[in-house]
Formats: structure tokens, sequence, C-alpha cells
């Protein structure tokens, strides 16, 4: 997950500076070059973290209660 971070955090952002490069051409008032949300970023950051963990924490849950040899038996 933070290997996720690492690396589409700065694409979008570069994709967003190309975004904003291509669309002021259509527009007459140039847009600023870039501006990151930092309060948005990091609650998406926290809401990605803490939604993972709920869901690695349900699989886990139950891939424990399931018996070995019950699934690699064939039907």
């Amino acid at each position: 997950m933070l290997g996720s971070l690492l690396i589409g955090v700065p694409v979008g952002l570069g994709l967003a500076l190309l975004e904003v490069r291509v669309l002021s051409l259509f527009f007459a008032l140039p847009p600023p070059l870039l501006t990151i949300p930092a309060v948005a970023l990091v609650v998406f950051i926290v809401f990605m973290v803490m939604t993972s963990t709920i869901a690695i924490a349900a699989a886990l849950t139950a891939v424990t209660r399931v018996r070995p040899a019950s699934v690699l038996r064939e039907p």
C-alpha cells in the first residue's frame, strides 16, 4: 500500500500538471501552475489506509475460519 502511495501521488500530480497546461490553451485567464490541497490529500491517504486495514482484517478473519482440508478436498 505504501508503494502505491509513493507511486500514485507523484504520478497523479504530474498528470494534473499536464492537464492544467493543456487546458490553459482553451481559457483566457491563466490558471496557477499547480496547487496541492494538503488537507484533502492527507484525508484521502488516511481514508485509504483505514479502508485497506479493514479489508485486510476482514479477509484474514475469513481465511482463518476456513479449514484447509475442506478447501483442498475435491467435490
